[in-house]
């Protein structure tokens, strides 16, 4: 029998980027990360030289690392002089657009980066706006939070309220806004930053030490099967398919907007998906009943492999679904649900799916980056599934003893 030395196990193991690790002899909540010179360059001692960074939390340091790793990689790291960092002159909002734009050739979806828009124009109107990032402070950023929490936003919804008047602007007077909306202030700021970081143009993000709002958690909106029923049957002629394919594969609506006619197989009966959110491609099982949907749209208007399945009722690409919920929602009776949108079709594909169990075939077939995402469907089934337990009474319980 062969026998493995320490150094051959040591081997196998996949070599790691640095380590975290908290501030020897520092306060409570300091953290350093260590990592090697990407230059290569040596101690006197012939040893590999290590570059070391001050974080805020473990969390935060793991993923610093993961940017510095990946901007090695790329070729794009900007090692430290001396142990500072260059002169970095960029003021927070011009960080903010050199961020969106790095991101936009990195091949984020455009709708991902939109939904920058509320945080980029809160804090080009803020006092940040125009600071110098290299000059930031955990303090600034907490004068920020303050400063958010006292403005009073005007809301303006885009959908008029009748279908011969869709894009009438009505402004509604706003309210003070929520930790959430703060909290993605926050976060688009600590992006921008990190990116200087992983860049080697700063040497911290102050961001990483200041504590975020809390957040309620939002209650997932289910439908039950007859209202499903009555939901797809209050659908406008346009929007039942489009309804319908939600329902019965649990896409994004982006995913469903972008489907040609090509990425559909009525002989392997599947679709195919491409996920902009998280940057693949899937092949999903079509439900018969939407294959027939899907076949019967097809024979009825026609459609070449490039042309888009889904159109809007006056037959362009730029599907809009929302008047068309709600006129869905009004006929089947459900108007007055709270928290009912048009992810809960996701939702509820969801939901039912994993009655029928098989939670790791739902993280592929939802495009779900990471299992914990698709965790959060399972936990809810599990309260669901205790619930359902803890009220039977098949032997009598309650007359036992």
């Amino acid at each position: 029998m062969s026998t493995t030395t320490k150094s051959q196990k040591r081997a196998r193991r996949r070599r790691r980027f640095g380590k975290v690790f908290p501030r020897p002899g520092g306060p409570k909540g300091a953290w350093l990360i260590q990592y090697p010179d990407p230059e290569g360059t040596k101690t006197a001692s012939g040893r590999t030289r290590y570059l070391t960074k001050s974080v805020g939390s473990e969390a935060e340091g793991k993923a610093l690392l993961g940017e510095i790793e990946k901007a090695v990689l790329l070729g794009q790291f900007v090692a430290p002089t001396n142990g500072t960092a260059p002169a970095c002159n960029l003021t927070l909002m011009e960080a903010i657009t050199e961020y969106l734009t790095a991101k936009r050739a990195e091949g984020k979806s455009e709708n991902g980066i939109k939904r920058y828009g509320v945080s980029q124009r809160a804090i080009a109107m803020s006092p940040l706006a125009d600071r110098r990032a290299a000059d930031l402070s955990p303090r600034d950023i907490e004068s920020y939070q303050a400063w958010r929490r006292q403005r009073k936003w005007l809301g303006v919804r885009k959908l008029g309220s009748t279908r011969k008047d869709p894009n009438q602007l009505v402004r509604v007077k706003g309210g003070a806004p929520s930790n959430a909306s703060i909290n993605r202030d926050i976060a688009l700021v600590s992006a921008a930053i990190n990116r200087l970081v992983r860049l080697g143009l700063l040497q911290k993000n102050p961001v990483g030490r200041i504590k975020r709002g809390k957040e309620p958690v939002r209650t997932r909106a289910i439908l039950s099967k007859e209202e499903c029923s009555r939901l797809i049957d209050g659908c406008a002629d346009y929007f039942r398919p489009f309804a319908l394919a939600a329902l019965l594969t649990g896409q994004r609506p982006c995913e469903l907007k972008a489907l040609l006619w090509g990425d559909v197989s009525f002989g392997n009966q599947t679709i195919t998906v491409y996920r902009p959110k998280v940057g693949v491609g899937d092949t999903i099982h079509m439900h018969s009943m939407l294959a027939a949907e899907l076949q019967a749209l097809k024979k009825r208007r026609g459609g070449a492999d490039d042309h888009y399945v889904f159109l809007s009722s006056t037959g362009k690409p730029e599907f809009e679904y929302r008047w068309a919920w709600r006129s869905a929602l009004r006929a089947a009776g459900l108007d007055r649900r709270k928290g009912l949108t048009f992810y809960s079709l996701r939702h509820t594909f969801a939901t039912h799916y994993l009655e029928r169990g098989a939670p790791a075939d739902l993280q592929q077939i939802l495009g779900h980056a990471s299992y914990t995402t698709t965790a959060r469907y399972v936990r809810a089934m599990s309260e669901r599934a205790r619930k359902g337990i803890e009220g039977l009474d098949v032997m009598g319980a309650g007359k036992l003893g």
